[in-house]
């Protein structure tokens, strides 16, 4: 297979054209074209993983190519080097091309294919990636790293080079086509940029402009990918009590490419997870359902033999959850108390988390001798502040969005009575002693 390549300002471009049988080309292809989309969701070959990863989509800047490349093709001017480079192919007036939005579809798929392997040939072996829709003819330009819609554009336009460096060019001028969809997918700060050319048209309908985070699934070869991470749940532990549930972790894996301008790429992955245990717990419908009072382990099960386990401890209805050192576990430590002006004595406390999951955080429970309460959240390791106003009990409780993890004991703080305690309060006053809190 034929294939140019053109490298300007440390971006590289692409060039592809096919042709069925009858048609000028510069590669041939004498089979059919298939169904929009039917080879994204064929089986995966041997040797071949599915890895999703979220890309962010420039699709309202993308469109904007169309108008540059039909001012080009319509201009009456456009020209392009014969392999001589001596004469040229003056192009006339052609016919400007149509959106194609079922293009546009295969555009942004592509975009992400090449984010992970920057080829022609898909990253799942398939050296056609005109797979992806139907047609007569077909065209693709790929780039990376430009910046701008206008700059991807006048480096396809390739107005200084010779023939050899014209491969872009000769597709955006080719009047076999009739269509064309435009894609740029943003990845690690880089963008990653696609043009598909048709003939015929389809007639899918328009479709609002994608301009957001968007998690897509690319087939690769296990040949493209030199490293891959260990799989990594982002919960490791779930305690929760008989009849709740709550949602399954993601699970993530950095995968390192063998060929890649990113290097690397932060995938999230399917994984199917089985319980130890279902009288414990048991996964329903992409969560985790609490049954019966015990311990299970889940083991999540990607690709081959990576696997993946997290623990979940169900106890019954009402009851404190289970704490264990394995877990996060919460004590509370370092009370400090301190006069301030007018105001009396202010309590700070602190806990100090072991294994915090991330997004977790403390929920002081502060409960005071007069029967009044109050609570406070802070971030583990975050200091907490209250006013001491009669005796109180203070309990922490270590919880994420979805549960409690870890539950501390419960401290006392008692204030000092009687009349020494008013002349130890007086003396400090004086020499500005900070004073102490009976724990």
């Amino acid at each position: 297979m034929k294939r140019r390549i053109t490298v300007k300002l440390l971006c590289a471009l692409l060039a592809l054209v096919f042709v069925l049988p009858g048609g000028y080309s510069a590669f041939a292809y004498d089979s059919q074209g298939t169904s929009a989309f039917e080879a994204e969701t064929a089986p995966q070959a041997a040797g071949t993983g599915r890895y999703s990863f979220y890309v962010t989509y420039h699709q309202t800047e993308a469109r904007t190519v169309l108008s540059m490349i039909n001012s080009l093709r319509t201009s009456g001017s456009a020209w392009y080097w014969n392999s001589d480079n001596r004469t040229k192919t003056q192009c006339g007036v052609l016919g400007a091309l149509a959106y194609d939005y079922e293009l546009e579809k295969a555009a942004m798929q592509r975009a992400a294919e090449i984010i992970a392997v920057f080829d022609h040939s898909r990253p799942n072996g398939d050296e056609k990636p005109f797979v992806l829709y139907s047609f007569t003819s077909a065209g693709e330009n790929i780039a990376y790293g430009y910046t701008t819609a206008q700059s991807v554009q006048d480096g396809w336009a390739e107005e200084g080079e010779d023939y050899d460096g014209q491969g872009h060019r000769r597709i955006m001028l080719d009047d076999s086509f009739t269509a064309v969809g435009v894609a740029c997918a943003e990845y690690n700060g880089r963008k990653y940029w696609v043009q598909e050319f048709r003939s015929p048209r389809s007639n899918a309908a328009a479709t609002a402009a994608n301009d957001l985070s968007t998690l897509v699934s690319v087939d690769i070869l296990d040949k493209y990918i030199a490293e891959k991470s260990a799989l990594t749940a982002a919960k490791t532990v779930y305690n929760l009590a008989a009849g709740d549930s709550a949602a399954l972790p993601s699970v993530t894996q950095t995968i390192k490419m063998a060929v890649s301008p990113n290097n690397t790429i932060q995938t999230v992955r399917t994984c199917t997870f089985t319980s130890s245990d279902a009288s414990v717990a048991k996964v329903q419908g992409g969560r985790i359902v609490a049954v019966g009072e015990g311990r299970a382990t889940l083991t999540g099960k990607g690709t081959g033999s990576e696997s993946v386990r997290i623990t979940v401890n169900v106890t019954q209805s009402g009851n404190p959850p289970v704490v264990t050192p394995e877990d996060a576990g919460v004590e509370i430590k370092n009370y400090t108390a301190r006069r301030t002006e007018k105001k009396g004595t202010l309590l700070y406390l602190t806990a100090e988390v072991k294994n915090a999951p991330a997004n977790s955080h403390i929920e002081w429970d502060v409960n005071y001798a007069d029967g009044s309460r109050k609570k406070i959240e802070t971030a583990p390791g975050g200091k907490a502040e209250i006013q001491v106003s009669s005796d109180l009990t203070v309990t922490a409780v270590l919880a994420d969005s979805s549960s409690v993890i870890a539950v501390s004991k419960t401290e006392t703080v008692e204030t000092e009575k009687g009349f020494f305690a008013v002349l130890t309060y007086i003396i400090r006053l004086i020499f500005g002693i900070t004073p102490k809190v009976t724990q």
